[in-house]
């Protein structure tokens, strides 16, 4: 610093608006030493203009050509998907990476859909969502979920209709994807949807950022959501979306979390974006956000544990009595849809088991040896009645 100061080292270095504010606070005389050049984003116009310099230079460098429209469409791809840089970079970056996934084949030439492969890389999102020429199968998407979540077809439709939204380009770009309130009975199938649904929008279950927010009860709960810094790192809400901005986010049992944490996830619901402590924001307009409850679950049954003989919107009007009686409006307000999980009926218990027993067979200790495994009507009989509680 004093051979800063004295003019005998002249240092060019470069931070975020967040990290320089953070810097003068923790030394303050640095706000004379150094002189602060704010680097605006570019306007789309002009990263075009610099992308078509950039791949002229890239196609005199190694002979991979880049096509006009690709250009275009990393420009646009990288405005709509990679926010959390800003333009030319995230443009550029895009194009880079496209360009080096091409350079393995002599003479390459770098279309739309090669920006398209690219994005789906690094998002984790279908081509099928992300290219406006394809077209998403949404009859398939629906079997998919009904298949994985037996007997709650509403909440499927919820789901298909947000990922026809997404695909359509209808959802708020200024808001997560989706904001569900799961409620309902446990083991319905609140948590497996949120499973599935990260595995067919982003590729994988690991997706999923899941969190207890029985856990967070405490007057620190909303810190400690926010708090990126000391040993608690793989606790915290902001870093993990940091980390993977793309992702499906499960808030499990949100009605135990402290009141803070409630007015905390306000703002995610309406700007779709968090600040932590350090003062950094992060987005979770990629994101899916479900929260679930056992809110309405203690309703009166008849029929057995587990089952209910079809009460006919009973459940509903309960359910969405404890919600509305446990959140505020402003809170409900900005959920995007509130589903009710209908308490199984034997039928569907029956096709569930069959399904878990399926999945049993598919385990390496069954598959390596040569064993047929067949299932007695009774030992079914016995674990419909035994095996499930309400």
């Amino acid at each position: 610093l004093p051979a800063i100061t004295a003019g005998r080292l002249i240092v060019w270095t470069e931070a975020s608006a967040a990290g320089t504010s953070r810097i003068v606070r923790l030394r303050p005389s640095l706000r004379g030493t150094f002189e602060v050049a704010r680097i605006e984003p570019m306007e789309p116009d002009e990263t075009q203009e610099l992308a078509r310099d950039v791949a002229r230079a890239i196609t005199a460098a190694n002979g991979v050509k880049i096509e006009p429209a690709a250009i275009d469409t990393a420009i646009a791809s990288a405005r709509q998907y990679l926010t959390a840089s800003s333009l030319p970079g995230a443009a550029l970056d895009l194009l880079k990476l496209s360009v080096n996934r091409a350079a393995k084949v002599a003479g390459a030439t770098v279309t739309p859909s090669d920006i398209v492969e690219t994005l789906a890389q690094l998002t984790g999102l279908p081509a099928s969502i992300l290219d406006n020429n394809q077209r998403v199968d949404l009859s398939a998407a629906r079997s998919y979920f009904s298949a994985r979540v037996i007997g709650q077809d509403e909440a499927v439709g919820a789901i298909v209709d947000r990922i026809a939204m997404l695909k359509a380009g209808l959802n708020d770009p200024g808001k997560p994807i989706a904001v569900f309130l799961f409620a309902g009975p446990t083991g319905t199938g609140k948590t497996e949807i949120a499973k599935a649904l990260a595995e067919l929008l982003f590729g994988s279950p690991e997706r999923m950022l899941r969190f207890d927010m029985s856990e967070y009860q405490g007057d620190d709960a909303a810190w400690r959501l926010i708090d990126d810094g000391g040993g608690r790192r793989s606790a915290s809400l902001t870093t993990r979306i940091r980390e993977q901005p793309f992702s499906v986010v499960l808030l499990d049992e949100f009605e135990k979390a402290h009141p803070r944490v409630w007015d905390l996830f306000l703002q995610v619901f309406d700007d779709g974006r968090l600040t932590d402590r350090a003062g950094s924001t992060v987005s979770f307009r990629h994101a899916i956000v479900i929260l679930t409850s056992n809110l309405g679950a203690t309703i009166e049954r008849g029929g057995g544990p587990g089952f209910t003989p079809g009460a006919g919107g009973l459940s509903r009007a309960v359910g969405q009595r404890a919600i509305d009686g446990t959140f505020r409006r402003e809170f409900i307000n900005r959920i995007d849809q509130a589903v009710i999980f209908e308490p199984l009926s034997r039928a569907t218990m029956r096709d569930i088991l069959q399904k878990e027993l399926d999945r049993v067979l598919t385990r390496r200790g069954f598959q390596v040896r040569d064993w047929a495994v067949e299932w007695q009507p009774s030992a079914i009989d016995f674990l419909l009645q035994q095996g499930f509680t309400v």
